[in-house]
């Protein structure tokens, strides 16, 4: 992961003001408002034991990418955050999470007036989410967590 520590944010870092809950590395990248915003909740939410953000790689086979053999390249997919919660009946839950907009959490349409630059781009940023998505679903199943996909819809409520 020491790559993601090098890449600049155009959002900026995040300081937590718990920082006992956060386990992950420093700076915490903020990659969108819509992080900033779940990174708040998490940081306030007396119920959150831990949090790390982009601290867990998940490897999946990439859908558009090919290795020497033309086969699927393997990527590692580094979901936006690992939460620890206590349930309301005082169970440990596990959660991975990805921070998307709703539009890219559904397949896209191919009718319409879209051009096929736009078109193509949806696909592609389909595929790519399905299979991280896919992987992380195995990942989570294998690890006893959950994996949720969170959107504005949620954020914004």
């Amino acid at each position: 992961m020491s790559f993601l520590k090098n890449q600049k944010s155009k959002y900026g870092n995040y300081t937590p003001t718990n920082p006992q809950k956060y386990t992950g590395g420093y700076p915490i990248r903020v990659m969108s408002t819509w992080e900033t915003i779940y990174m708040r909740y998490l940081d306030n939410n007396p119920a959150v034991i831990a949090w790390s953000s982009e601290s867990i790689a998940i490897p999946y086979k990439h859908p558009i990418l090919k290795d020497h053999n033309g086969l699927p390249r393997t990527a590692r997919y580094y979901p936006d955050f690992f939460v620890v919660v206590k349930t309301r009946t005082g169970e440990i839950e596990k959660i991975i999470c990805e921070i998307k907009p709703f539009k890219e959490t559904i397949q896209p349409s191919t009718r319409g007036n879209k051009s096929n630059k736009t078109k193509l781009y949806e696909s592609k940023t389909w595929a790519i989410n399905s299979a991280k998505w896919i992987a992380a679903e195995r990942y989570c199943q294998k690890m006893g967590y959950r994996f949720i996909k969170i959107t504005e819809k949620q954020l914004i409520r």
